[in-house]
């Protein structure tokens, strides 16, 4: 399949960050200025990506520096720093893309959508979610993000879910599926779920109203300690979180962000959070974050929130 080429703005985007992080290393080297300067010249394209990374730069020298000066460690500060940049420059990669050409209903960071099937059944759709019906309407394929499913009964045609490396197969029921980094999870509200690994094992893993399970690593298991009212709580508009360390609550908060939250402070990462965040109102999140860690919050051009 081929790959979607990136948009030529961000390409000079990024050629603009490495001469602007050159430039902050040997910022008296001759040589290295009349090379940028060249750059410049080739085009007013060439010299407005410039202008606006080093920009960005200079935003955050501020909160680079106060980083830099509590761990004595500049490297720290600079990856952090290029990471920032690298979330900005980024963002929806190539396969998303095609994923959302292939799809018959996106969700975009902070949208929810419900999807209605000519069977009656109804498919909802959490941020960031991208999927396809199949034919017949008894069958989707999910290629990203998050749904919940409400089936109508049929027992003489199951429907399936392609999702990742998971097939889920049900004949009338109500379910979430998740897929999050290498898992598909499946948390299962009423009736029976089938959940099995598409290469790999032939196991397959029989789950009923209560339970969890996911697929991982071409392995199904069930999952023996979660929190139902969390797992669908996105239905509601809401994150609950029970003791749950402070990097998995942003990795959540983050699905409903246009611009990516980043921690730059490695304890902050361990801090254990419990709480309730209306969603998709992260702002008010990062708030409640703000006074009850004691963590300070600094908003970026592009979107971009750094927590240390």
């Amino acid at each position: 399949m081929a790959v979607m080429e990136r948009e030529p703005v961000d390409a000079l985007r990024e050629e603009a960050t490495i001469w602007v992080m050159r430039l902050q290393e040997q910022p008296a080297q001759a040589s290295l200025q009349a090379s940028v300067e060249a750059w410049k010249a080739r085009s007013p394209a060439h010299a407005a990506a410039f202008d606006e990374m080093r920009a960005l730069l200079g935003v955050l020298h501020q909160p680079m520096r106060r980083l830099a000066e509590r761990r004595r460690n500049r490297r720290r500060a600079f990856a952090l720093a290029a990471s920032v940049l690298a979330a900005v420059l980024l963002g929806v990669g190539p396969r998303d893309r095609i994923a959302d050409l292939q799809s018959d209903a996106v969700t975009a960071a902070g949208e929810f959508e419900t999807l209605r099937l000519s069977d009656g059944s109804t498919v909802t759709l959490n941020t960031g979610t991208a999927i396809a019906k199949s034919d017949g309407d008894r069958g989707v394929t999910m290629y990203r993000g998050e749904a919940y499913f409400e089936i109508a009964h049929d027992p003489q045609h199951p429907f399936v879910i392609a999702a990742g490396d998971a097939r889920v197969r049900v004949l009338g029921t109500r379910f979430n599926v998740k897929m999050q980094d290498e898992q598909v999870i499946v948390t299962v509200d009423d009736g029976r779920v089938e959940l099995a690994p598409v290469h790999g094992s032939t196991q397959t893993l029989q789950l009923t109203a209560g339970m969890q399970g996911f697929v991982e690593q071409d392995q199904v298991r069930q999952q023996t300690s979660f929190d139902p009212q969390s797992a669908v709580a996105w239905r509601e508009r809401k994150a609950i979180f029970y003791d749950a360390p402070f990097e998995t609550v942003v990795a959540d908060l983050n699905r409903y962000r246009r611009g990516p939250i980043l921690i730059a402070d490695a304890d902050a990462r361990a801090r254990r959070v419990t709480g309730v965040f209306n969603l998709p109102d992260t702002e008010q999140a990062l708030g409640t974050i703000e006074r009850t860690l004691q963590l300070r919050v600094t908003r970026l051009p592009f979107g971009v929130t750094v927590i240390y």
